[in-house]
């Protein structure tokens, strides 16, 4: 959180409603790294990366995803992602 008590994801959340897509990047990516488990905030750091041209960082965390949504037994989701 910071000094306002908003949370980095509802800093990004902010971000993204301004139209700041790298800025949302860097505080989704930020809120990602100290919540590792948070999957859905993952995929919004790889649909930004996506939309920000950088395919193939988007593709691995797209992977990433996927991944840890089969070992979690969620095989729908996982699919749905590596598509």
């Amino acid at each position: 959180m910071n000094k306002k008590g908003i949370s980095l994801k509802e800093e990004a959340q902010r971000a993204l409603s301004q139209g700041n897509w790298r800025k949302g990047l860097e505080n989704f990516q930020k809120h990602c790294s100290q919540e590792p488990d948070d999957l859905r905030s993952q995929l919004k750091v790889a649909e930004l990366l996506e939309r920000l041209g950088r395919k193939k960082e988007a593709v691995q965390v797209y992977r990433k995803v996927a991944e840890a949504y089969a070992q979690d037994g969620f095989l729908l989701q996982a699919i749905s992602i590596d598509k």
